[in-house]
C-alpha cells in the first residue's frame, strides 16, 4: 500500500529472486500476447463481401483488435513496472545485508520494529568516555542504516503500486493496434544478465524488433535522441540490430569528430601569443586519435564482399559492427573498443571470437577483418556448416614494452576477460532464445591469449565448446580451469626449425626472470606438459625473424591457419598429441624437454 511504513522485520525477508519469477512469467505472457496480436492482424474480412454479416464481422474484429492492443500494452507496462521493482528490491537486499553485517560486527541487535540494541554494553566503575561515545556512534549509525533501508523499501513499494495502478488503468482509450512499438517494455533492467536480456528481447515480435532497429538507427542518423541507442552494445541482443544501431552511431561520431577537428584547427589558426608562438591545444591529439580509430572501423565495414547485384537482397551485411564503444577514460577503456564480425552471428552454425594481443587497435580493423574472412572460408571448407568469425578488440591491449611495462601485467587482461565473458554468454543466450543452438569457439593470440583465458575461465559452462591459444606469453590457469569440455583446450607455438624462425614469445618468456617452472610472463605456459592444453603442430613458420613468426598463425594457407579452422569448425582432433606432449617427430627430428619446459629440436 502506498504510504505504509515497512518494518525491518518485513523487508529483511524480501527477495528480488521472487520478482524474477514474476518477470519470467510476464515475458512468457508477453510472447503469447504478441502471437495473438499477430494472429488477429492476419485476419482479413475485406474480401468484397457486403451485408449485415460483413458489418458484424468487421465490428467483431475491431473489438478483438482493441482488446488485443490493450492486453499487449498492459502486459508491457506490468513487465516494465515489475522489472523496475526488481531493481529496487535488489537495492533493498543489498542495504539489508550491509546493515546486518554492520550490526553483527559491532555486537548490535536489530529487532523486528527496527530498534537497535547494544548486546555488549560497557559497564563498570571506571568507564572510558571515548568508549561510550564509540558505542553510541555505532548505535546511531546502525539505526540510520536501518532507517535508510526501510525508506528505500517504502519508496520501491510505493513506486510499484503506482506503476501497477497506471498499467491496469486504460482510461477507456485503446492503443493503436497497428503501432509497431505497441506494448514494448522498457527493459532490460539495470544489471540484468545476458539471459534475462535475451528473454526480454525475444519476447518481442519480429515486427517489433525490426521497428526498434529501424527507428533507433533512423533517429541517430537524424541527430535525434533515441531511447534504444544503448542496445547497440547490449550482450544478448541479436547481431543485426546491434550492427544497424552501431553503424549509425559510428557515422554520427565520425562527423562530430571531423567537425571538432576543424574547429580546433580554426582556433589554432587564429590563436597567436604576443611573442608570435601558437597556442597549444592538447585536445587535438585526442580528437585525431579518436578519428583514426573510427575511420579505421569504417574502412573495414566498407570493405564488403557482397556482389553488387545481391546487396539489396541480403539483409545481414558480410561485415557487421557487433560492438562499438567509444573511450570513457576509465581504467581499461581509454581507447575505442569494437568487435567486427565476418558472417552472420545470428544464424551461423559456428561462431568464433578472436582476441588479438599487444598493440592491437581498432585502427587496424581492416587487417583483422581480412584475417577473419580467411579463417571463415577455411573453416567452412571443413564442411561442418556456416561460420561467423569475430575480431574482438573489446579491451585496451597493452603497447610495446618501450618504457611501458603493462604488457607483463595481467591487469588489462583481467579487465578485458570480464567483458569477453559477457560477450560470449550474450551470443549463447541470444541464440538459445531465438531457438538456434550454436557451436562457439574462442581464439587468443599473444597477450590476447591471456585476456581470453580470463574470460573463458569465468564464462558459464556450456557456452564455449572449443578454445585455442597461440603465441601465448601465459594463460590464467591450466586447461582444467577453463570452462570448456575436457580435451577441447588447445595451444600452438612456432618452434625453431628448418621451416623458419621460432616465435619471439619463447625467448621473451625466458628473459628477465619472468619464466619460472611452467609459468610464462603472464601465467601458465600453455605448451608445457603440465598445463593440460593439447598442443598442436603449426608446422614451420617460414619467417626469417622471430617477431615475424609471432604474427603468422592466421596467414592464408599456413598449417597453423588450417588447424585453427578445425577448432572453429569443431573438428580439431588429429593435429595434436594430447596433454603433456608436443609433436614427437618433425622431419626426422625428435623433440625432447629442456630445462625451460618447452620442446626444442635435438639431433
Amino acid at each position: 500500500m502506498v504510504g505504509v511504513c515497512l518494518t525491518w522485520g518485513t523487508i529483511k525477508e524480501w527477495k528480488s529472486a521472487d520478482l524474477a519469477i514474476v518477470v519470467d512469467d510476464l515475458l512468457n505472457e508477453r510472447a503469447t500476447a504478441n502471437a495473438v496480436h499477430d494472429g488477429i492482424a492476419s485476419v482479413d474480412v475485406k474480401t468484397g463481401w457486403e451485408g449485415i454479416g460483413a458489418s458484424i464481422a468487421q465490428e467483431a474484429l475491431g473489438k478483438l483488435k482493441d482488446g488485443s492492443a490493450q492486453h499487449l500494452e498492459m502486459v508491457g507496462k506490468l513487465l516494465s513496472a515489475t522489472a523496475e521493482a526488481q531493481n529496487g528490491l535488489s537495492e533493498v537486499e543489498g542495504a539489508v545485508a550491509k546493515t546486518q553485517a554492520f550490526a553483527d560486527s559491532h555486537g548490535l541487535l536489530i529487532s523486528g520494529d527496527g530498534a537497535v540494541h547494544d548486546l555488549n554494553p560497557i559497564v563498570g566503575e571506571v568507564v572510558s568516555g571515548d568508549a561510550l561515545l564509540e558505542r553510541a556512534r555505532y548505535l546511531k549509525e546502525c539505526a540510520s542504516m536501518v532507517s535508510q533501508a526501510c525508506d528505500k523499501a517504502s519508496e520501491t513499494d510505493s513506486a510499484y503500486a503506482q506503476a501497477m495502478s497506471a498499467a491496469t488503468n486504460t482510461g477507456g482509450i485503446s492503443p493503436n493496434f497497428d503501432d509497431p512499438m505497441l506494448g514494448i517494455p522498457d527493459m532490460p533492467r539495470k544489471g540484468a544478465s545476458t539471459e534475462e536480456i535475451a528473454k526480454w528481447w525475444y519476447s518481442l515480435s519480429g515486427r517489433q524488433r525490426k521497428a526498434i532497429r529501424f527507428y533507433a538507427a533512423k533517429d541517430i542518423r537524424e541527430g535525434k535522441p533515441s531511447k534504444y541507442e544503448f542496445l547497440g552494445n547490449v550482450d544478448g541482443i541479436d547481431a543485426l540490430t546491434r550492427n544497424d544501431i552501431n553503424r549509425a552511431r559510428l557515422d554520427r561520431d565520425i562527423e562530430s569528430l571531423k567537425k571538432k577537428k576543424n574547429e580546433i584547427y580554426s582556433r589554432i589558426a587564429s590563436s597567436v601569443t604576443p611573442s608570435g608562438g601558437a597556442v597549444e591545444f592538447p585536445e587535438l591529439n585526442d580528437v585525431e586519435r579518436r578519428l583514426r580509430e573510427t575511420e579505421g572501423i569504417k574502412a573495414a565495414l566498407d570493405d564488403q564482399k557482397i556482389p553488387k547485384d545481391m546487396e539489396e537482397t541480403v539483409e545481414s551485411p558480410e561485415v557487421g559492427l557487433y560492438l562499438y564503444d567509444p573511450p570513457t577514460g576509465e581504467d581499461g577503456h581509454e581507447s575505442t573498443h569494437a568487435a567486427l564480425a565476418v558472417g552472420n552471428i545470428d544464424d551461423a552454425d559456428n561462431v568464433t571470437t578472436y582476441v588479438p594481443g599487444m598493440t592491437s587497435s581498432v585502427e587496424g580493423s581492416t587487417g583483422f577483418v581480412d584475417e577473419m574472412r580467411g579463417l571463415k572460408d577455411r573453416a567452412e571448407a571443413e564442411g561442418k556448416g556456416s561460420v561467423a568469425a569475430i575480431a574482438w578488440i573489446g579491451y585496451d591491449a597493452p603497447p610495446l614494452p618501450l618504457g611501458d611495462t603493462s604488457v607483463i601485467s595481467p591487469h588489462d587482461a583481467e579487465l578485458g576477460g570480464n567483458s569477453l565473458a559477457k560477450h560470449l554468454e550474450g551470443i549463447e543466450d541470444s541464440r538459445t532464445a531465438s531457438g538456434k543452438p550454436v557451436h562457439q569457439s574462442v581464439l587468443g593470440h599473444s597477450y590476447g591469449s591471456t585476456t581470453s583465458s580470463y574470460g573463458v575461465a569465468q564464462v558459464r559452462p556450456g557456452v564455449v565448446d572449443d578454445y585455442a591459444v597461440f603465441g601465448s606469453p601465459g594463460v590464467k590457469d591450466t586447461a582444467g580451469a577453463m570452462r570448456v569440455p575436457e580435451g577441447h583446450s588447445f595451444a600452438m607455438l612456432y618452434d625453431e626449425g628448418p621451416g623458419g624462425k621460432g616465435d619471439v614469445i619463447t625467448p621473451v618468456n625466458e628473459i628477465g626472470g619472468f619464466f619460472k617452472g611452467n609459468s610464462g610472463a603472464l601465467g601458465i605456459n600453455p605448451v608445457d606438459p603440465s598445463s593440460g592444453f593439447r598442443v598442436m603442430d603449426p608446422g614451420g613458420s617460414g619467417a626469417k625473424h622471430s617477431w615475424d613468426a609471432h604474427t603468422r598463425y592466421l596467414d592464408e594457407g599456413t598449417q597453423a591457419q588450417s588447424i585453427l579452422a578445425k577448432v572453429v569448425a569443431g573438428t580439431a582432433g588429429g593435429d595434436f598429441c594430447g596433454p603433456g606432449s608436443f609433436w614427437p617427430l618433425v622431419k626426422g627430428k625428435v623433440r625432447r624437454p629442456v630445462a625451460t619446459g618447452f620442446r626444442r629440436f635435438a639431433s
